[in-house]
């Protein structure tokens, strides 16, 4: 019995998505779950009410704990879920573009750099205490490195490249519009996270950081 066609269509897509070494994207994933399993786990125990009381608050009172988790500390379900979808549809198929040493080099610095962008910024307009968190600096690295790199190249893409490469146009719409939305000159005007993962993704496309093309 020959199998359905839209099943072989589907494990085809699978099998070409997936035919990378994703080791370090996958990685990433599973600290970004595990650390907000523990998120949840412990909001519940507590009885914080809401995860982001937990995921802001740990700056004031744990503050040497905070920052190191930064970058995978996330505020709900909806930051959560949003950033692990964009990290894994973009940073499967990216990957391969990159040595091993070279994407590590890439994804841990780019992190931090750009918790420590949004967080300046945030410094200017607030003299409150300043939580600033998340992994979407990360996923916008990687669409800004999609795009850029994968429209600079001449070498024919998968189907999952190319979708990679359209969130990465998603991407910059979305950092060119974020200044104009207001409110201005507030704490939250602007995501410069995202501004900056975006930068940094942009330059390391251009000048082909990634060291290896399949």
């Amino acid at each position: 019995m020959s199998e359905n066609p839209a099943v072989s269509a589907v494990k085809e897509a699978y099998g070409k998505y997936t035919e990378g070494d994703s080791t370090v994207t996958y990685l990433l994933a599973i600290i970004v779950a595990a650390v907000f399993i523990f998120e949840v786990a412990f909001t519940a125990v507590r009885s914080l009410g809401s995860i982001q009381i937990l995921a802001t608050g740990i700056f004031g009172v744990h503050p040497a704990i905070a920052w190191p988790f930064s970058p995978v500390l996330h505020r709900g379900f909806l930051h959560f879920g949003a950033n692990l979808v964009g990290l894994i549809v973009v940073g499967i198929p990216i990957e391969k573009h990159w040595t091993r040493k070279r994407y590590v080099l890439f994804l841990v610095p780019t992190g931090y750099l750009t918790i420590a962008a949004g967080t300046g910024f945030m410094l200017i307009f607030s003299n409150s205490p300043v939580a600033f968190y998340g992994t979407s600096g990360v996923v916008y690295a990687l669409a800004g490195y999609s795009l850029i790199h994968l429209f600079r190249s001449h070498d024919k893409f998968s189907l999952t490249e190319k979708v990679a490469a359209l969130i990465g146009f998603v991407a910059l719409v979305s950092v060119i519009l974020d200044p104009f939305t207001g409110p201005y000159f507030e704490p939250l005007w602007i995501n410069v996270g995202h501004a900056s993962g975006f930068f940094i993704g942009a330059v390391a496309g251009w000048f082909g950081w990634g060291g290896k093309c399949p």
